[in-house]
Parts: structure tokens; sequence; C-alpha cells
């Protein structure tokens, strides 16, 4: 298999912001544009009926270029980046319905512009040249797996292990002093675990479970990050330059522990109507909230529990649903940063994005006929 993809695209960004009573001075709009062209190609070759290879490269041009209505000779105008990304994939199958697997993989993910400003006008109207770049983030890694059918077909089983190390990882976080969301590349870091996942069709009639369990081990190996606001020498702050090392630290939003049980019953409740109950859990261990890993700012484990009971034709053409999500009412954080102009000499407060709690859903679907 081989192709090419292209895509030619342009943003436009402006925004105003204001401080308490204060408005901030106006950083223009910014029209960014970008050009990508990305062949790629994909060859499989069967050494025997169950040992087969699995072999492909994609390579990727990208310019963007920004524009900037009030500073554009101030601001970088083009970035370019070329990136080559292989994979191999080698695949054994003991009988049909098993598949072993051994997969080396790169990956890649473009930079850009940032354009998110609030503080950084003031440089801007005093005649200096500002960097709102940041750069590509690559990954590279292996994978080992396997996918099986057991109990004569009830069962699907698939659990794989990997170790990914990625470079120059795009980090966002919420920077105080511009006051705003900002994507940093960071050093290096590794991502490594293992999952198991399991679907199986159960001997009582429409009852269908499933579960997956995973553990990730994701942490920074080299990260020279900025000291939060109150952070002292003790605690890791270099004075001198306001950086903290954060090699060995996990990395945000990235819990050790997670998984889910569920389970789904369906039977016919007359002749022509049926009806679905189903039922999970979903569990998270604790996790980090922020990039510079500050005290205070870890989310504590939690589980949410999630259930429906839905009505339907013997066609299926119409689908009545009552539909409940985070029954028990949880919030986590998904992200957090520290709040501007808070804590001086001290630490400051924190805000966090959390997840809507309870919900509960009606659902009505209908499938015409062709």
């Amino acid at each position: 298999m081989v192709g090419v993809f292209y895509q030619d695209d342009t943003f436009d960004n402006a925004q105003t912001t204001v401080i308490g009573a204060n408005p901030v001075p106006d950083v223009g709009a910014f029209e960014l544009t970008g050009e990508t062209i990305s062949p790629f190609a994909q060859f499989n070759f069967d050494f025997t009926d169950k040992l087969s290879l699995s072999a492909g490269v994609r390579y990727t041009d990208e310019t963007k270029e920004q524009d900037n209505r009030l500073y554009g000779d101030q601001l970088a105008s083009e970035v370019s980046f070329q990136n080559w990304s292989p994979e191999v994939t080698l695949s054994y199958k003991p009988t049909i319905d098993s598949n072993l697997y051994l997969s080396y993989r790169e990956g890649y993910k473009s930079g850009g512009f940032q354009t998110e400003f609030v503080s950084i006008p003031s440089a801007l109207a005093a005649g200096l040249s500002v960097d709102n770049s940041y750069d590509e983030e690559t990954v590279r890694g292996f994978e080992v797996g396997a996918k099986a059918l057991i109990l004569d077909g009830a069962m699907n089983l698939s659990a794989a292990a990997f170790m990914y190390e990625y470079e120059g990882l795009q980090l966002g976080r919420f920077d105080p002093l511009l006051v705003t969301t900002i994507i940093d590349n960071i050093g290096s870091s590794e991502a490594s675990g293992a999952e198991l996942e399991i679907d199986y069709l159960t001997p009582v009639d429409g009852l269908r479970l499933d579960a997956a369990l995973a553990y990730t081990k994701s942490e920074y190996e080299e990260f020279l990050a900025a000291c939060y606001t109150g952070q002292s020498t003790a605690a890791g702050c270099d004075p001198t330059t306001n950086l903290q090392d954060l090699s060995g630290e996990a990395l945000p939003r990235a819990p050790e522990w997670s998984g889910t049980l569920g389970a789904t019953y369906e039977n016919d409740l007359t002749a022509s109507i049926g009806y679905r109950l189903s039922g999970a859990i979903t569990y998270s261990d604790e996790y980090e909230l922020t990039a510079e890993v500050i005290p205070g700012s870890t989310q504590d484990a939690y589980a949410t529990y999630d259930a429906g009971l839905a009505l339907f034709d013997a066609d299926q053409r119409w689908e009545l649903a009552l539909i409940g999500k985070n029954l028990s009412d949880e919030y986590w954080g998904s992200s957090a940063g520290q709040v501007p102009a808070t804590g001086p000499g001290l630490r400051s407060d924190l805000f966090t994005t959390v997840n809507r709690g309870r919900q509960v859903l009606v659902r009505v679907m209908y499938r015409p006929t062709n």
C-alpha cells in the first residue's frame, strides 16, 4: 500500500483579555497558515502461513507561517519540520484464533506557534523580538502483545506491554506570569507499562462481561521546569535560574493503575420488544495535575459508576434508553495551575478543571429503513 496525504490550512486567532478592571494591551490578530505533504508506504510479507512481517514508513514535510497585524516583524514568520517515521511488526499465529506480535514504532507530532499571549505585549511594544514557536515531538519504542479467542470463541483476550521514549514532549501548562496556557517542549520522557482487556460472552444467555486493566509508569527523564511560586531552595528551586530539575517525577494526568469492569444483559421483554441492562465501574489511581509537581496538586484515586436501561424493537429500528453517568457524583481534576497574582512569597492558590458530576440522560434513536 502506498499513498500521500496533503493538507493546506488557515487558522485565524484574536483575543481580548481583562484582568480585574484592567484590559491587557492588544497583541494583534494572528493568521496562521500551514502546508503539509506526507507520502507513506506499507508492505506485508508472509514467511509462512503463521509467520508474517509488516513494515512501513511515513515521511512528513511541514511548513507553518504566522502573520501578526501589529507585531509581525518582531515574531518568527516561518517554521518547518521534516520527519521519517518507520514501523515494523513481526506477527506469529500459533492457531487460527491467536496472534503474537512484536512491534517497533516511531511517531511524530509537528510543532507550531503559540498565539495565546497576555503579558507579552509589553515586550513587543518595547520593540523586542519574541520567539513564540515550539518544536516538534517525536516518540519511538517497542510493544509486545498477544490476542486470542478462547473458550470456544466466547472470550476475546488482549494483552500488551510497551515502552516508549519521547523527545521534545509537548506539554501544555498554565503559566501564571503570562496568564495563559502554553506548550513547553521538555527534554525527554518515558512511558512503559502493560494492558489487559477481556470481553467475555458468558454461558448465561444474553450476559456479556468486559474488563480492562492498565499499569503505566510515565515520568520525566530530562526536564528543567520553572519553579512554582514560593518554591524554596530546599524544595529544589535554583534561585539563580528559577528552574527545578523534575527528572524522575511523574508526568501530569498519568495514573499508574486504571481499569474498568462492565456488564451488559440483553433479553426479550415481549415477542416484539427487547431490553438491555448495563453497568460499569471505572477506577483511576492518584495522579499529578500540574507540570511543575506543585505540593497539594495531586488528584486522589477515585471510582465512578455508570448504568443504563434500554428498550428496543425486534428489528432494532428504534431504541429508548435511560442512561446514568457518574452516578457516584465524583468530581476529579483533569488539569490544574497556579492562580495569577496570588501567594507573593508563598505558594500560589491553585485552580483545577473538573469533570461533570452525576448525569442522567434520555436517548431516543430511530433508524429508518433503506
